[in-house]
């Protein structure tokens, strides 16, 4: 894994790579975690947590692990430094006195419950390294007591379960098949998705486990998760649900993107969106693919806290234009009511057959200005249209 500086630390206490032997046949008091640095550099304050990209490394809880033992002994296992540290360790007042064998030195750590927090710098000009305690004695009296990547010494079992590391220390093993909780296995707890981390740190749904192996693809019903890991998740491929059973997907206005393409959801029967009308036309579809409505049969909308389908819109006042199949398989929609500022694309309610009138606020003369001959929809004809004239409304008559 690669190195990384942190505002040039002198946290090399904290450094260290897997040390076999310093608890040898010892319990263990504590083991601490990475949960969170905080950086504050002339004033400014930047937070990297667990799970979050720092400098091109993935920072998960073996990014800096801290075991305290029983004998008052400790070890680090960290990816900061090359450099080994070891040493014995007191605990006053909540406050862990470290003293280090190699350097010779010791510091203090201040301990709040399950959290351990190394502070070094001065005001304006710091980094705080917080810690999370994950277990007391995992392990107990097994010589050569150190960790396990779960990129690199753990195996899949036939239910995709990780088990048996390198060393054949038995600390895990699991093959009760997958129990999903919140889209985690409650045994594992592997993610049934992939997720890819953007530049605003939000993330991208980007694969999901082979099919066979978790019971999504026999769900009816499923629901795109609106964060993961304190992330929001903006976008989602849709090509995940290639030849699934799914018949009702779920999701809100924090999908902003939606790659990939629907085409081989053939189960796919209705949309439920956790948003407005408006927040879903403003999506932006890789292709007319990506959009689920020309696969589903029903569209829903939440509204004070009850799906509803969609017969009427009115377009807000703010639009100035409605995009090319922008309301595209609306296909409950039977009344459009627009402003008269508001101009429409070709074939902008492309699939809405149901669509039987649409009231543009303002005059014939307004109406042929701004719209004319347009065909907003190719796929039906028998569209009135109503304009506005003497305080009411007409058909407009071409």
């Amino acid at each position: 894994m690669k190195k990384i500086c942190l505002m040039g630390l002198g946290l090399m206490s904290l450094a260290g790579l897997v040390s076999c032997g310093v608890g040898s046949s010892s319990e263990i008091a504590g083991v601490y975690g990475f949960d969170s640095i905080q950086i504050e550099s002339n004033g400014e304050k930047k937070t990297i947590k667990k799970g979050e990209t720092f400098s091109g490394v993935k920072l998960d809880e073996d990014f800096v692990k801290f075991t305290l033992y029983a004998n008052n002994k400790f070890e680090t296992n960290s990816y900061l430094t090359d450099c080994i540290q070891i040493g014995t360790w007191s605990n006053e007042d909540d406050k862990i006195t470290l003293s280090y064998e190699i350097t010779n030195n010791s510091e203090t750590v201040t301990k709040s419950g399950n959290n351990l927090k190394f502070y070094e710098g001065s005001e304006g000009n710091s980094t705080t390294i917080s810690l999370k305690r994950l277990s007391d004695s995992p392990d107990k009296g097994v010589e050569d007591y150190h960790y396990h990547s779960y990129n690199s010494d753990y195996s899949y079992d036939d239910d995709y379960h990780w088990y048996e590391p390198a060393c054949s220390h038995n600390l895990y093993v699991a093959k009760n098949g997958h129990e999903w909780e919140n889209e985690k296995c409650k045994v594992c707890h592997i993610s049934i998705y992939s997720f890819s981390l953007d530049s605003d740190q939000n993330y991208q749904i980007s694969d999901i486990l082979e099919k066979s192996t978790f019971s999504f693809s026999n769900e009816k019903k499923h629901t795109i998760p609106e964060s993961y890991d304190e992330h929001n998740v903006t976008s989602f491929n849709a090509n995940i649900f290639d030849f699934s059973d799914t018949e009702e997907l779920y999701f809100g206005k924090n999908i902003k993107k939606i790659v990939g393409s629907f085409s081989r959801a053939s189960s796919l029967k209705s949309i439920y969106f956790d948003g407005t009308v408006n927040d879903f036309v403003n999506i932006e579809f890789e292709d007319y693919d990506a959009n689920p409505l020309y696969y589903a049969e029903n569209f829903y909308v939440k509204n004070n806290d009850k799906y509803e389908n969609v017969e009427e819109i009115t377009i807000p006042d703010t639009v100035t234009r409605i995009k090319e199949r922008q309301y595209a398989c609306f296909r409950d929609l039977t009344k459009v009511y627009m402003s008269k500022n508001t101009s429409i694309a070709y074939d902008a309610f492309y699939g809405c057959d149901k669509l039987s009138s649409v009231y543009f606020d303002g005059t014939k003369e307004e109406y042929m200005t701004k719209i004319g001959q347009t065909v907003i929809s190719s796929t039906n004809r028998n569209i009135d249209i109503y304009v506005y004239e003497n305080g009411a409304w007409i058909i407009l008559e071409y």
